[in-house]
């Protein structure tokens, strides 16, 4: 690799040179005389560094390592725990409280009032209403999009498909529309040819041409007789048919082009 990084000399003598003044820097605060050195044992334990830069970070990590451990503890519990240790609570009771049963009668009152406001038992139920409503939520638009599947599924089994696409290229555009006659056309191609991808988004001009695309792509996988509509010099209406077409794919995602269709088949 050296032969092919030219200034590899070069770029390690620069780092090393510039690591080299940063240690001298750095060891110079701990050498004999300086300030850290000269400091006492008390000095240097009251003086908190954190072990990252994100304050929040290692009390995830620990709070993540609880859970692990004792999945059933409440977060209530585990933050009074957390405050217990990091305040040194324990030497301030030993020192200032527990010598006085005045101060400790206090202490054991406010702790039942704590229990008694069953404040983890608050959180809980509002956890659960909270899930109870998302859930309630995603039922009702899951069937709203079932509902607008079988609508479209229906208006889907009554249109008569125009497998000619030269008849979409020559069509007098003024009369026909996007919503009744062209959109049709396109989701039974959606469902009769899923690998053609079919898109129904867009103005006119481009819905005819991925009908035709459509079309051409029908045609061209099925060896049959795909005449099955002769279109007429009259405007073109949405025939309907007994016949079901092909299966509909059971999408569930949430797209543009699917409220779209909902908006279709509700009005």
């Amino acid at each position: 690799m050296v032969p092919k990084l030219p200034h590899i000399q070069g770029a390690l003598v620069a780092f090393f040179t510039g690591a080299l003044d940063t240690w001298r820097r750095f060891t110079s605060e701990f050498a004999d005389g300086s300030l850290i050195a000269s400091l006492t044992p008390e000095q240097c334990a009251r003086a908190a560094v954190r072990a990252t830069n994100d304050h929040n970070e290692s009390s995830l990590g620990a709070l993540r390592v609880r859970k692990r451990r004792a999945p059933n503890k409440s977060e209530l519990t585990y933050n009074a725990e957390t405050m217990f240790s990091a305040n040194n609570t324990a030497t301030f009771v030993r020192k200032h409280l527990s010598s006085t049963t005045a101060n400790m009668r206090y202490i054991r009152q406010l702790g039942r009032k704590l229990d008694r406001a069953s404040l983890g038992k608050k959180k809980r139920n509002m956890l659960m209403l909270a899930k109870r409503a998302r859930v309630r939520r995603h039922r009702e638009k899951r069937d709203l999009r079932e509902a607008a599947r079988a609508k479209k599924n229906t208006v889907i089994d009554g249109v008569t498909p125009i497998l000619d696409a030269n008849y979409w290229r020559t069509v007098d555009k003024r009369t026909i529309t996007v919503d009744k006659h062209i959109k049709p056309q396109l989701y039974w191609h959606q469902r009769a040819n899923p690998g053609a991808k079919v898109k129904v988004t867009g103005k006119k001009d481009h819905l005819i041409e991925a009908l035709v695309s459509a079309i051409e792509y029908h045609n061209e996988h099925n060896s049959v007789n795909n005449d099955t509509y002769t279109p007429s010099s009259q405007p073109l209406d949405v025939h309907t048919s007994s016949s079901s077409a092909a299966t509909v794919l059971d999408d569930t995602m949430d797209t543009d082009s699917e409220y779209e269709e909902e908006e279709l088949f509700q009005s």
